[in-house]
């Protein structure tokens, strides 16, 4: 039985209206600990058995899900699977019986953001250097801004950034920024691509150690009991308008 409260939820709202079928598919065919296969294709045979859905909107319509549902998306032996962390709060169930599907690995028991490598877009073949795929594939790991193709201008980006900072710095500012953005009790909308983040004035600089995002984030997490009001204000630059290629 689904939640009433589900249909005012502000966090469902951001979903689309397949994406939101897709949600109480994935709920009605959980297990009784809220577990349940992850393959998108199995995904589309069980809850679009009449629709000619491609793979790849299906799989970005689950990882949309991640970043505002409290589902946790996980692989074990190359598998993948997904459950609903706050399964026990959404549905009580009589007698439940064992799951037959495998825990997560412990450490992404309290780590939603990271994605399986087998649901995130597969990269089309192309010439480049090894660390600019690599910051490329850690970016999409962090369920941000997900690109479904290392273009010309994410390669450009890569290299110019490289430049300025180490592989571990730019990898540093990304998981940062991303704690910033997942942290449901701080207040930061800001999604950038990896093009913006790369590249614009204030965006990977700040959440680096000294960076005004950074120091504002831990200041407001060291005083729990501070208001949001006294955290000194900061600047953003515009976002600039990218589109991916899919």
């Amino acid at each position: 039985m689904i939640d009433p409260n589900f249909w005012q939820s502000e966090d469902v709202a951001k979903l689309t209206i397949r994406q939101r079928l897709l949600v109480i598919g994935l709920f009605s065919n959980a297990d009784d600990e809220g577990k349940g296969r992850a393959n998108i294709p199995y995904i589309r045979s069980i809850i679009f058995p009449y629709d000619d859905i491609p793979i790849k909107d299906l799989t970005q319509d689950l990882l949309s899900i991640a970043e505002v549902i409290s589902i946790l998306l996980y692989e074990v032996d190359s598998n993948s699977y997904y459950k609903f962390t706050n399964w026990k709060k959404w549905q009580r169930v009589d007698k439940p019986q064992q799951s037959l599907l495998p825990d997560a690995p412990e450490s992404l028991q309290n780590d939603s953001r990271m994605i399986p490598e087998s649901l995130l877009p597969k990269r089309k073949e192309r010439k480049g250097k090894e660390i600019n795929i690599t910051l490329f594939n850690f970016w999409n790991s962090l369920n941000i801004t997900v690109h479904t193709e290392l273009t010309d201008d994410i390669d450009k980006a890569i290299d110019k950034a490289l430049k300025k900072y180490s592989p571990e710095d730019i990898k540093t500012a990304m998981t940062r920024y991303a704690e910033v953005y997942h942290n449901k009790n701080y207040y930061f909308d800001y999604k950038w691509t990896l093009v913006n983040f790369l590249t614009q004035r204030n965006t990977l600089p700040d959440f680096l150690d000294g960076g005004s995002k950074w120091i504002a984030y831990q200041t407001k997490k060291s005083k729990p009991s501070q208001k949001y009001d006294d955290i000194p204000a900061l600047t953003f630059d515009k976002p600039t308008m990218y589109a991916t290629k899919d």
